[in-house]
């Protein structure tokens, strides 16, 4: 229930009292009513009971009975006076009556045959009567009325008597009631006996009354895990009156759990499911044990009929308990045990080593966890074999060679059944070696190759050389297609049906022939060398074999090698007739191509000392030394743009007619006497001089340059060299026949030189030269100064370079005048005033007649000055000037004043378009007729006169003053004048000066009427604008004491006091728009709004009809309505949006209070809704709305209505313990209240739902490798108040790829398949590491290539199925498996005797542990390891052919890479 007030409690009460006097007057049915705060039971017949009241009630006739929702009423009609009690009194009455039981949803009444009277109480009263009566029941669902019919009267007592009737008294209470023996249906109740006496005892619980006649008795038939409250009464012999009750609580056991299964079972997981007890339960309690009987969890309660434990130990066995539990947190049903062991781990890193024809060694890493054993499986396609083991490895024996086996390792729980995952992994052994391979018909491109087929079963052969397999079924073939001369080592391997296992390689070595040489050339032949070159013959070679005879077909040299494609022989003879012959060898030293050979001669020798004398622009002479050696004549050759030839027997020759200028190659040669055989030629370059140049002059002359021009010369020259000079000399050259020479400097003499110059640079011809003089520079800066009617100063600034003095020329418009100067300055006076003249400046040089560029500026004289300005015809804005022309010419005048300039060509000039009172100073120039010169001004100042003034207005007028104000004239002004006048016209003041646009005039009288007269005054304190005047009455006095009362919604009475002074009647106004008048000093004001503001304001107004004295006014407010219509919106966990309509009538605010079973709050708002935050999530709220009006304190009539507000969102929502058909969620109690929580899950094609109590719920069922969404709701006590979901999405695990092979091994790579995984997934990732390498990649298939690893290493590789998330990923199977060690290489035999060799070779690419060694011959077989790249073998028999086999072994001591064999005799 909720709050009651004190005013809700006094109306009860006072209705209380009204029925019950009724009752007395009219003699008919008493009526006990109690409302919010009474509650009215009838204790035999009939009990009910409030928190302040207790009013029992009983009386025979036919009864009325009334109830509502929050009040009980008991009624009978009695044909006797009924009896009460008041405040201070107790009346008792008894008779025998038939008791009447009623009961409903909130109250439980039973009635007896009772010796007590009914009752009806109050606050603190108790009235007791009974009456005999067959009573007639009604029930609702929060009252209960009874009525019985009496046949006697009923007995009535006064305020100061007691009146008691003979009846059993009432048994006293039982004592030390307890329930022992409880179990799930039943519970033994013990009380000891009440003092005084009793008949039996009544025990009632849920709907059931038992009787018993001892002090204890046994409850059945209870429901499991439900809470009983049993009520113990002693009762009288009367069957009918009982004691008061003592009562206990308790709760049965909860029933035993069934169905108790453990499924799922995981290495470190189980799914426990049970089905649900029959009856009550609160929640379950989940232990679980260890085989060490020690807790590893402590308790675990949910709500749930199945959990999953995670975080187990492997192979471990675990007992796991469950108890149901009570709703009281502490009885708990019979616990339930069931045991079961976890998986154990699948053993790791399973590899197969020590691979022989028969047996192979299993190695394998324990698995983490416990296991007792592990089992042992093989299997080929024709046998199956078994065993068990305690260790972590397996030598299996008895195997048949070349066969594939499927090996299989499991490990084994305790129990001897729980068994974990598998592992495993397939190897083929090995078939055995071919014998006696033999290599016949070697060519350069082919080999035969022969052998013995090997002991025990073979498929086919393989033939390994270089880079190529051949693969055949014979026991012999030929390999065609190879290189010249290259080494080749063929290993044959026996290979296994499975096309990949092979057997111990057979191993031969040899050379091809090499092929013959091509393209031998002699080149480079000197006098004493030559330098032969030939192709690199098709195929291998080691080096080549050259010699070489003289003429004489003596060998001069023995055979020299190289390995070159090139040979430099030196130290012959000149011109002797040499063969050279070459051959290709193998690299076994013996084997030879084909021998190729060529013959040539050396070359004659070379002249010396080349020389060229003599030169002219026509001829050379030349001349040389003997060559040394032999030679017939000398061949002569010259060339410029043709080439001639001659020939002389002499060491010396004279060319002529050649060309002046031009270069010539002059080139000789000694000759043999053969005539074709020529010694090394000898050239020599020289020019012929060029010749002198024609016509050098001179144009273009300017201040810093000259052009000089000149004829071209007769023959050939390369270009021209050019001198010039003045203090110093400067040089350049050009190609041109002329040349223009600047940065010369300006009225200097130079000298310019010409010279023609031939192609080397250094040959010059006759050099030709003339003299010039450079012009003078041009003035700068020339400017006019100083200008007067009559004269100008001029000056310049010296022109760069040299001068002798300046001319000077001046014209004007009838003059023409020159003079010179040294100077760079000149005063030109004897000037016309007013006139244009052009001055002309030029330097000259110290010829005195080289003249420089004129420099050329005009200027005007200045104009005379005028005479006489006046100024006439003044106003506000405008003035006439007038002036007398000036001396001299002019062409107009120029006014100047402020920013203004005015042309006129008169004398005289009317300004318009002044500011009135301002000052004014104007300036009068005469200009010539440039527009721009003018003359010295003549000036005048004057005021205009100020503007008249505007806007004059009185405003605040009261009854003795008024405040006058006006606006500040256009332009200018000093101070304002101000005077006024009563109505009598005559001055009461002088005047007054201001230089405000207001005035305050005071001391006025009331009602009088005054004029007011203003005047604008110029700065110079004479001139005055024109006068502005304006007449006003002053205000009568203001009413007072304005008071109102009598308020209702819709009127007023209003009164105030008589002003003093005169008034011709009062103007009432009220709500803007609505007025009155009247004579009287009070006025009734009807027709207004309710809950509006009312400003209620009297006026006195004189006799003139207009002039109003000040206002008096007083605001209230009528009283508001009550709103209606308000609803609840928009509820979200901590807020509600009211809403409801306007009340009528106006109000000022809504004030809004809310309450729920804690706490308070309100606040005020000025809409009709409202946004009530702050609230507790999932809480009842009951919201109450009251209107007020403006004044803060009027309420209207409240409203009120009851919410829940929503259940806030879960937070921290987390998914964990993914497994692939399963997820664990847990979230976080949300802030505030809930009931429960719905749960919904749904991947793309399924949904599902369920709720909860908890916060976490284990979801199973699921498809591995799905993306789920998951929606987490809290539900309200309603069970349909639903709060914002929380979501979140989430991949279940793939599951475990399967079957997981290595296939294809190699020195660098391995092939990886294995089977889909049940579910989905997206892709799979691939890791992989050993020795210094991790690698990773992913695959959308079930088989992945391997490449780019090392041989020997043992690598472990990892696939993991991953979800569509690319983050979510399953189980992680692994395996391990060692690359091959790679092939030695040069494997040799040395140091052989008749009982030992030394066997020598290379270490193989990438890793390996150590050597295995084997030789055999025709009786023997043996075998010897090493870690290093030689062994010693003795012990050998003499004379005897041994096969010597290398083969590299892993570090697993079984993998074996390719092996090396080679034969060889002691």
């Amino acid at each position: 229930m909720g709050r009651l007030s004190i005013k809700t409690v006094c109306k009860g009460t006072a209705l209380l009292i009204f029925v019950i006097l009724q009752g007395l007057n009219a003699e008919t049915a008493t009526t006990s009513t109690s409302t919010l705060s009474t509650e009215s039971q009838t204790t035999a017949p009939a009990t009910t009971s409030s928190p302040s009241t207790e009013s029992q009630t009983s009386a025979p006739s036919t009864p009325a009975t009334t109830s509502s929702s929050s009040t009980e009423s008991q009624t009978s009609a009695p044909t006797t006076p009924a009896t009460i009690s008041s405040l201070s009194t107790e009346s008792q009455t008894s008779a025998p009556s038939t008791p009447a039981t009623t009961s409903s949803s909130s109250t439980e009444s039973q009635t007896s045959a009772p010796t007590t009277p009914a009752t009806i109480s109050s606050l603190s009263t108790e009235s007791q009567t009974s009456a005999p009566s067959t009573p007639a029941t009604t029930s609702s669902p929060s009252t209960k009325s009874e009525t019985s019919a009496p046949s006697t009267p009923a007995t009535t007592s006064s305020p100061s008597t007691k009146s008691e009737t003979s009846a059993p008294s009432k048994p006293d209470v039982i004592m030390n009631l307890t329930a022992d023996d409880i179990t799930t249906s039943s519970v033994l109740l013990n009380w000891i006996k009440p003092n005084g006496q009793s008949s039996h005892y009544r025990v009632e619980y849920e709907d059931k009354n038992v009787i018993a006649e001892n002090t204890s008795i046994k409850i059945n038939d209870l429901i499991p895990g439900a809470q009983y409250t049993f009520r113990v009464f002693a009762v009288a012999a009367d069957n009918e009156t009982k004691g008061r009750a003592n009562q206990i609580s308790l709760y049965t056991k909860p029933d035993v759990i069934k169905n108790f299964t453990v499924s799922k079972i995981t290495t470190s997981s189980v799914f426990l499911t049970w089905a649900e007890p029959f009856g009550n339960r609160s929640f379950f309690k989940l232990n679980w044990t260890d085989e060490n009987l020690d807790l590893n969890r402590k308790a675990v309660e949910t709500n749930n009929t199945s959990y999953h434990i995670t975080g187990l130990n492997a192979g471990v066995n675990y007992t796991f308990c469950i108890t149901a539990a009570a709703a009281d947190q502490s009885t708990e049903g019979e616990t339930l045990c069931i045991s079961n062991y976890t998986r154990p781990n699948v053993a790791s890193n399973l590899t197969v080593s020590e691979i022989t024809p028969s047996s192979v060694f299993l190695t394998w890493e324990e698995p983490l966890g416990n296991r007792s054993f592990f089992k042992i499986q093989w299997t080929s396609d024709k046998t199956n074999g078994s065993s068990t083991t305690n260790n972590t490895s397996y030598n299996i024996t008895g195997l048949t060679a070349g066969v594939n086996y499927t090996f299989i390792i499991t490990a084994v729980a305790a129990d001897r059944s729980t068994e974990g995952g598998s592992v495993v992994t397939s190897k083929y052994t090995k078939p055995d070696v071919i014998m006696n391979l033999t290599a016949d018909d070697i060519t350069t491109s082919s080999v035969l190759l022969n052998w013995i087929k090997p002991n025990g079963q073979s498929s086919h052969y393989r033939v390994e050389y270089e880079d190529t397999i051949v693969i055949t079924e014979k026991t012999s073939i030929k390999i065609n297609d190879l290189i010249p001369g290259a080494q080749y080592t063929f290993r044959v391997f026996a290979v296994a049906a499975d096309n990949e296992t092979k057997g111990r390689a057979n191993q031969i070595s040899l050379y091809t022939k090499p092929d013959v040489i091509m393209n031998f050339t002699v080149s480079t032949i000197t006098t004493s060398s030559v330098f032969l070159t030939w192709a690199e013959p098709f195929g291998n070679r080691s080096f080549f074999k050259l010699n070489w005879t003289d003429e004489n077909l003596d060998l001069n040299r023995k055979a020299v090698e190289t390995n070159n494609t090139s040979y430099h022989i030196t130290g012959l003879n000149a011109g002797v007739n040499y063969t050279f012959c070459i051959t290709a060898v193998a690299a076994d030293q013996s084997t030879e191509g084909e021998t190729l050979c060529i013959s040539n001669y050396t070359k004659p020798g070379v002249i010396r000392n080349l020389t060229v004398n003599n030169i002219t622009t026509s001829s050379v002479f030349l001349t040389w030394n003997e060559p040394g050696g032999n030679r017939d004549f000398f061949k002569i050759q010259w060339t410029d743009e043709k080439t001639n030839r001659n020939s002389t027997t002499n060491t010396s020759y004279h060319i002529t007619g050649l060309n002046a200028g031009v270069n010539y190659t002059f080139c000789i040669t000694a000759v043999a006497a053969d005539q074709a055989t020529e010694g090394e030629t000898v050239c020599i370059s020289n020019y012929t001089k060029p010749d002198v140049i024609r016509n050098l002059s001179v144009n273009n002359i300017t201040t810093s340059s000259v052009f000089l021009t000149w004829n071209e010369p007769g023959g050939n020259r390369d270009f021209f060299k050019i001198q010039w000079t003045d203090e110093k000399t400067n040089r350049n050259s050009t190609t041109n026949t002329s040349y223009h020479i600047t940065g010369l400097n300006a009225g200097v003499n130079y000298t310019f030189c010409i010279t023609a110059v031939a192609a080397d640079q250094a040959t010059e011809g006759e050099t030709v030269c003339i003299s010039n003089y450079t012009k003078p520079n041009m003035i700068i800066n020339l400017t006019v100064s100083e200008i007067t009617p009559s004269s100008v100063f001029l000056t310049w600034e010296e022109p760069v370079g040299h001068r002798s003095f300046f001319k000077i020329q001046w014209t004007g418009d009838k003059t023409n005048a020159n003079s010179t100067t040294s100077n760079t300055s000149y005063h030109i006076t004897g000037l016309t005033a007013g006139v244009n003249y052009t001055f002309i400046i030029t330097a000259v040089a110290a010829d005195r007649s080289t003249e420089g560029e004129s420099v050329v500026t005009s200027k005007y004289t200045k104009p005379d000055v005028i005479m006489n300005l006046t100024a006439d015809n003044i106003t506000t804005s405008s003035v006439l000037l007038n002036w007398i022309k000036p001396n001299g010419q002019s062409s107009h005048y120029r006014v100047e004043y402020e920013d203004t300039n005015v042309i006129t060509e008169k004398t005289s000039i009317k300004i318009i378009d002044l500011i009135p009172g301002a000052q004014y100073t104007f300036r009068v120039f005469a200009v010539a007729a440039d527009n721009e010169t003018k003359g010295r001004a003549n000036q005048i100042s004057l005021y205009t006169k100020p503007d008249v003034i505007k806007n004059f207005t009185l405003s605040k007028i009261t009854t003795s003053s008024v405040f006058l104000t006006w606006a500040e004239p256009f332009g200018n002004r000093s101070f304002f004048k101000l005077n006024w006048t009563d109505e009598n016209l005559d001055l009461n003041r002088n005047a007054v000066e201001t230089n405000n646009t207001s005035y305050n005039i005071t001391d006025l009288k009331a009602g009088v009427k005054y004029t007011f007269c203003i005047t604008a005054a110029a700065a110079d304190q004479s001139t005055e604008g024109e006068t502005l005047c304006i007449s006003k009455y002053t205000r009568p006095n203001v009413a007072s004491n304005l008071t109102v009362s009598e308020i209702t919604p819709s009127s007023v009475f209003l009164t105030w006091e008589e002003p003093v002074g005169h008034r011709s009647f009062f103007k009432i106004q009220w709500a803007d728009d609505k007025t009155d008048a009247t004579t009287n000093t009070s006025h009734q004001i009807t027709g207004l709004t309710a809950g509006v503001n009312y400003t209620f304001c009297i006026t006195a107004v004189a006799a003139d009809q207009s002039t109003e004295g000040e206002t008096v006014c007083s605001s209230q407010f009528t009283k508001p309505n009550m709103i209606i219509n308000l609803t609840v919106s928009e509820i979200t966990p901590s807020s509600v949006f009211l809403k409801w309509d306007e009340p009528f009538g106006n109000r000022s605010f809504f004030k809004i209070q809310w309450t729920d079973d804690k706490t308070n709050g309100s606040s005020t708002t000025n809409n009709t809704s409202y946004n009530i935050t702050g609230l507790n999530a999932g809480v009842n709220y009951t919201f109450i709305i009251t209107a007020v009006a403006a004044d803060q304190s009027t309420e209207g009539e409240s409203l009120c209505l009851s919410k829940f507000t929503k259940p806030n969102m879960i937070i921290n929502l987390t998914v964990s313990e993914i497994t692939p058909s399963s997820v664990f969620l847990t979230w976080k109690e949300p802030f505030g209240n809930r009931s429960f929580f719905k749960i919904q899950w749904t991947d793309d094609k399924t949904n599902g739902s369920s709720t909860t109590n908890n916060t976490s719920y284990n979801i199973t069922g699921l498809t591995a490798g799905v993306n789920y969404t998951f929606i987490i709701t809290a539900v309200a006590a309603d069970r349909s108040t639903e709060g914002e979901s929380a979501v979140t999405s989430k991949y279940t695990k793939p599951n475990m790829i399967i079957n997981l092979k290595v296939s294809e091994i190699t020195t660098s790579s391995v092939f990886l398949t294995w089977e889909e995984p049940v579910g989905n997934r997206s892709f799979f990732k691939i890791q992989w590491t050993g020795y210094k390498i991790n690698g990773s990649s992913t695959t959308n298939n079930t088989s992945y290539n391997i490449t780019g690893l090392t041989a020997g290493v043992n690598y472990t590789f990892i696939i993991t199925a991953v979800a569509a998330d690319r983050l979510t990923e399953g189980e992680t199977v692994c395996i391990s498996q060692f690359t091959k060690p790679d092939v030695i290489t040069n494997l040799r035999v040395n140091n052989t005797t008749t009982s030992s060799v030394f066997l020598t070779w290379n270490e193989p690419l990438g890793n390996r542990s150590f050597f295995k060694i084997q030789w055999t011959s025709h009786k023997t077989n043996a075998n010897s390891t090493t870690n290093n790249t030689s062994y010693n073998i003795t012990g050998l028999t003499a004379g005897v052919n041994y096969t010597f086999i290398i083969t590299a072994v892993a570090a697993d001591r079984s993998t074996e890479g390719e092996s090396v064999v080679t034969s060889k005799y002691t």
